[in-house]
């Protein structure tokens, strides 16, 4: 055992070295498993289906075709703005909710965070969701190390495997 002094010189010694190579003892943090390109698309099939569920007794009630039918309001362009405007709005508030995942997300055991795999505020949430309209880039998540799409890497987010 070194006396206390010679173990401060040493303490010091391999600080110093530590500082001069940049080198950085951490403590294993949690593995994050992304989730892919798959998940992802089997996931927003899932949540068509619930929008359509949502949209079916307007089709009904109003004669709208948001869902079945190949006329009136839903099939014009104004009927698929707000088709889309729903989705967006949908998952935001679902992914930045306590939950941090849409209804096909938690059916598919994945959730959206933030990088530092926190919660994201709704405003990031709409943002994301927004940005999904240029849907091509949802394929980047099949390249990139932290399977993001071009959404994700725009607006600091990530999707993981694994349930709150």
């Amino acid at each position: 055992m070194l006396p206390a002094s010679s173990r401060a010189i040493f303490v010091s010694f391999i600080e110093l070295l530590m500082e001069t190579f940049h080198l950085t003892v951490a403590r294993p943090g949690p593995i994050m498993a992304f989730a892919g390109f798959w998940d992802r698309a089997q996931a927003k099939v899932i949540d068509g289906i619930v929008l359509s569920v949502f949209l079916l007794p307007f089709d009904i009630a109003f004669g709208t075709s948001f869902v079945a039918g190949s006329g009136g309001f839903g099939r014009t362009t104004a009927g698929q703005a707000l088709v889309l405007a729903l989705f967006v709005v949908y998952t935001a508030v679902m992914d930045s909710s306590h939950q941090q995942a849409t209804f096909g997300k938690r059916a598919l055991g994945i959730i959206v965070t933030d990088l530092d795999g926190k919660r994201m505020s709704f405003h990031r949430a709409l943002s994301r969701s927004a940005m999904q309209i240029i849907w091509f880039g949802s394929f980047l998540a099949a390249f990139t190390a932290r399977k993001q799409g071009l959404h994700d890497l725009l607006a600091d987010t990530q999707v993981l495997r694994g349930t709150l």
